[in-house]
């Protein structure tokens, strides 16, 4: 083989001046190994994903039923046998609840610990019986913290609480798919299921026990898984039926003590109806009694109310004659008061007239100034008297003195005798009068205020006693008044004792009604429980693998469908790859015929002809093939994962590396195109140097079928005609364009 440098560069010089032809033959090798191994890739893809996500999460390997249920026990037996590694007993619970967004109809799940363990992707886990994680399918997280109502329930009185509110979102491996089964309530689909903790759940049994096997962290849908699962068949078989065995003589056994412990339970509840009823026809005859006598004694006090209210009419007949005599004397006492006073209020008006007039007088003597002048007379005369007392008689001090003393007194005489003086004592005299009258009229006035005082007293003792006989007669009424009072609410009492005697006497009466149905139905319930017990038949059991999960079956069943697209839809890529990489040689190795006839001239060797375009082709199918090796294996998986994310959205893709694949699509690849190139060159490279110089003959024409069908030929136009030559002429174009356009 040549590898010189000048070999090397007329190569490269080759595949620079054909870039375009080189890369068509890269891009339809990567189109046809992306396609192929892309597909291919994906199945394995899916399983891997779905294989880790049912190990996360320790999906059951089966699921053992029995129609009479199975208890801790039961699971725990389970639990220690031979090639069993977990065990766990589960509940399970159809029910409609009413949510913020309407009426659902729902599964309830148990919060499991070991075996299919809930994916949380919102909110956190349940802490007691109120609290539930919700299917992230069908709930928003705009729903974490609303509440879900239990309307309807498939077994009744199935929970131990009526609302759950919803802290969490979660996926289960239970539901792989989107179906979420069926139910016979409601309208017989399920919308989705929600999980509980095993202290929700009233029921003191467990619907199904999960089982996880050895032998199962092979692939899933692998023939070992299967094996492993198969093996333990058989003794999971004998073991479910024994323990269902055991269950239905302990239903027997509780049933048979539970029926005695009813039968005992009537015969005591019986007697005590017998008891209870008699004492309560007692109490009954005692109340009526007490009502009777009650009833005897309101008649009595009825009648002496009666009386009494008689009695107060006359007191009252005769207060007010008394108050009529009261006032009668009252004014007759207010008129002669009013008589009197006005009489002493007019004398003692006229007195204070003459009194004012008196005063004026006084006044105008005093302002003429003679009482001062008598006065100083009086004073002077006084004065003379004692100094004479004092000068010896007949000295002429003492006759001076005396002297002066007779000239004062002959003065006051004759002042006392003036007119005006004389007016003043007439003045003194009229107030000595008025003084007299004054005092005879307030003597007067004094002995009428006396008398009116005793009257007013008389007056009012009069108008006391009557006040004291309508107090009393007020508060006769008011004790009439309150007497009515509590005779009304004594018969009120009466009439209420009455409707409660009668009352309890309808409500025994329905109770002693009620108390002999409950018997009967209580005797009827335990000879029917005596009957279910002896129809009690054995409980059927049932084993179940993955293979009665539906979301199981269903992802198999598409994996098998992505699988089977794989194994035809790449064939074609390849088909057309192995054409275009036939078709681009064969027309490269037909335009440079002159260069391999110079080539084989100059002494090159075939060999060495056939690998320079073989290198040329298998180089780019190589580069095309990584490429699209590269690209199909990422990409087509994840956009079939997309596609599938609608049904399986429960984890991301997982990529896997098929180092076997990639040898079979380099091989494919290097066949398609290296292989194809070595088929166009045989052919050239048979012939000799100076044929292959020469330009090729064009392929020998011949009539085609259609030309022998003049009626059709000769309608054709001459380009249709040419056409069609072509078309039959180049057979290997037209298959290449035939399924190139399939």
């Amino acid at each position: 083989m040549v590898t010189g440098s000048a070999w090397r560069k007329n190569n490269l010089r080759q595949l620079t001046h054909s870039l375009g032809r080189y890369l068509a033959i890269l891009a339809i090798v990567a189109l046809g190994v992306g396609f192929f191994t892309g597909l291919k890739v994906a199945r394995p893809a899916m399983l891997l994903t779905g294989d880790r996500y049912l190990h996360e999460t320790d999906l059951y390997d089966y699921r053992l039923i029995s129609t009479l249920g199975l208890t801790q026990a039961d699971a725990e037996y389970f639990a220690g046998l031979s090639g069993v590694t977990a065990a766990e007993g589960a509940h399970s619970e159809d029910f409609i609840a009413d949510s913020e967004t309407g009426e659902r109809t729902l599964k309830a799940l148990t919060l499991s610990d070991k075996i299919n363990q809930p994916k949380l992707t919102a909110g956190r886990l349940p802490r007691d019986a109120g609290e539930c994680l919700a299917d992230s399918r069908r709930f928003s997280e705009d729903m974490i913290g609303t509440t879900l109502t239990v309307t309807q329930t498939a077994t009744e009185d199935a929970f131990t609480v009526s609302e759950f509110t919803i802290v969490g979102l979660c996926e289960s491996p239970l539901y792989m798919g989107v179906d979420r089964g069926t139910t016979s309530l409601g309208g017989g689909t399920i919308n989705a299921f929600v999980i509980l903790p095993q202290e929700s759940f009233r029921a003191d049994y467990f619907t199904e026990i999960y089982l996880t096997v050895d032998g199962t962290e092979n692939e899933i849908y692998s023939d070992a898984y299967n094996d492993a699962v198969d093996s333990i068949k058989p003794t999971l078989t004998r073991a479910l039926e024994e323990r269902a065995a055991l269950r239905y003589e302990d239903i027997i056994d509780d049933a048979r003590e539970q029926l005695a412990d009813a039968q005992k339970q009537y015969d005591e509840n019986e007697a005590e109806y017998r008891t209870a009823r008699e004492k309560a026809e007692n109490e009954l005859a005692d109340a009526q009694a007490k009502l009777e006598q009650a009833q005897t004694a309101i008649s009595a006090n009825r009648t002496k109310l009666d009386e009494a209210e008689k009695t107060l009419e006359q007191g009252r007949k005769e207060l007010e004659d008394g108050k009529t005599q009261y006032e009668a004397g009252l004014a007759e006492f207010e008129a002669a008061k009013q008589d009197a006073l006005s009489q002493l209020d007019a004398a003692q008006t006229e007195l204070d007239a003459q009194q004012a007039k008196l005063d004026e007088g006084m006044a105008q003597i005093d302002d003429s100034g003679i009482l001062v002048q008598h006065e100083a007379l009086l004073i002077s005369q006084n004065q003379l008297l004692t100094r004479l007392e004092q000068e010896t008689e007949g000295s002429a001090e003492y006759l001076f003195y005396k002297g002066l003393l007779d000239a004062v007194e002959l003065a006051i005489e004759q002042f006392e005798k003036s007119e005006p003086y004389q007016a003043y004592l007439t003045l003194l005299d009229a107030q000595s009068q008025l003084d007299a009258a004054q005092a005879a009229l307030d003597e007067k006035r004094a002995e009428a205020e006396g008398t009116l005082a005793e009257k007013q007293a008389e007056m009012d003792e009069a108008k006391a006693k009557l006040d004291e006989s309508e107090k009393a007669l007020e508060t006769g009424e008011q004790e009439l008044k309150d007497g009515r009072a509590a005779l009304v609410s004594a018969q009120a009492e009466l009439d209420s004792g009455r409707a409660e005697y009668e009352s309890a006497r309808t409500e025994a009466e329905e109770r002693f009604a009620d108390a002999e149905k409950q018997l009967a139905d209580g005797k009827r319930q335990l000879d029917d429980a005596q009957v279910e017990v002896e129809k009690l038949e054995h409980p059927d059991t049932y084993l179940l693998d993955r293979e009665t999960n539906s979301g199981y079956v269903s992802y198999h069943n598409d994996t098998s469908i992505v699988d089977g697209v794989a194994k035809v839809f790449p064939l074609f890529f390849f088909a057309v790859a192995a054409l275009v990489c036939m078709t681009t040689m064969t027309r490269m190795i037909d335009e440079q015929r002159t260069q391999i006839g110079t080539l084989k001239s100059l002494g090159y060797g075939d060999g060495a002809i056939a690998w320079k375009y073989m290198s040329y082709s298998g180089s780019a199918a190589m580069l095309g093939c990584l490429a699209g090796y590269a690209l199909g294996t990422w990409i087509f998986p994840a956009v079939i994962w997309e596609g599938y994310s609608m049904l399986y959205g429960f984890a991301p893709i997982e990529y896997v590396f098929d180092g076997r694949l990639l040898l079979i699509a380099i091989g494919a690849s290097l066949l398609c195109s290296a292989g194809v190139t070595w088929l166009a060159c045989r052919s050239e490279l048979n012939r000799m140097p100076a044929a292959l110089m020469r330009p090729k003959a064009p392929k020998a024409g011949k009539r085609i079928l259609l030309e022998r069908i003049p009626f059709l030929w000769n309608r054709f136009s001459f380009l249709y005609k040419v056409s069609v030559r072509n078309i039959v002429r180049y057979k290997k174009r037209l298959i290449m364009m035939l399924l190139g356009i399939g």
